[in-house]
C-alpha cells in the first residue's frame, strides 16, 4: 500500500474518534519526513503521534520530528511533549511533597542528579571536616594531662 493509499484510512480513523496529529498542528506548513526509502528515493511522515480532543482539553501537545543521530535507521524519532493546562498534578506519596510525575521529564531529572550530588559534596566535605576536628582532639584525650602530649603514635602495651 503506497503512502496516498494509506492517508484516506487515516483520516477517517482519525475523524472517528477525533484524533489530531500533533506534528501537524505544530508545523501547520513545514514539510518533512520520518521515513526515507532509499530505493524509491521517496520520504513520508510514516511515524506520528495522535492524540484525542480530550487529551488536548487538558494539556498542550507539541511534536519534533528528530535526527538518527549515533545509528542508522529508514526512520527517524518523532517526540511528544505534553504540558498540562490546569491545577498543579498531585503530589506524591514519596518523597516530602515532591511531585513524582516530575521523573517522567529528563530535564528534571538531570536537575535532579545535580542537586543531590552537589548536595552529596557538601555533606561528605562537612562529615570530612568534622572528622578531622574531632582528630585533632584525640591526642589530648589519650594523652595524661601531668605530662605534654605530642603527636607521637599511641604505643600500646
Amino acid at each position: 500500500m503506497s503512502r496516498m493509499q494509506g492517508a484516506p484510512p487515516l483520516a477517517d480513523i482519525m475523524n472517528t474518534y477525533s484524533l489530531q496529529d500533533i506534528w501537524r498542528n505544530t508545523h501547520p506548513t513545514a514539510r518533512d519526513f520520518t521515513h526515507w526509502s532509499i530505493p524509491a528515493s521517496s520520504g513520508g511522515r510514516l511515524d506520528r503521534w495522535l492524540a484525542s480532543d480530550s487529551l488536548l482539553a487538558l494539556f498542550t501537545a507539541t511534536s519534533s520530528i528528530l535526527p538518527t543521530s549515533g545509528f542508522i535507521s529508514d526512520h527517524r524519532p518523532v517526540s511528544i511533549t505534553l504540558s498540562f493546562l490546569g491545577h498543579a498534578p498531585p503530589n506524591g506519596q514519596g518523597l516530602q511533597g515532591f511531585t513524582l510525575l516530575l521523573l517522567n521529564i529528563p530535564e528534571a531529572c538531570d536537575e535532579l542528579k545535580d542537586i543531590i550530588a552537589l548536595r552529596s559534596l557538601i555533606l561528605f566535605w562537612g562529615f570530612l571536616l568534622a572528622f578531622l576536628v574531632c582528630l585533632s582532639f584525640v591526642p589530648v584525650l589519650l594523652c595524661p594531662f601531668s605530662r605534654p602530649c605530642g603527636l607521637s603514635p599511641l604505643v600500646v602495651p
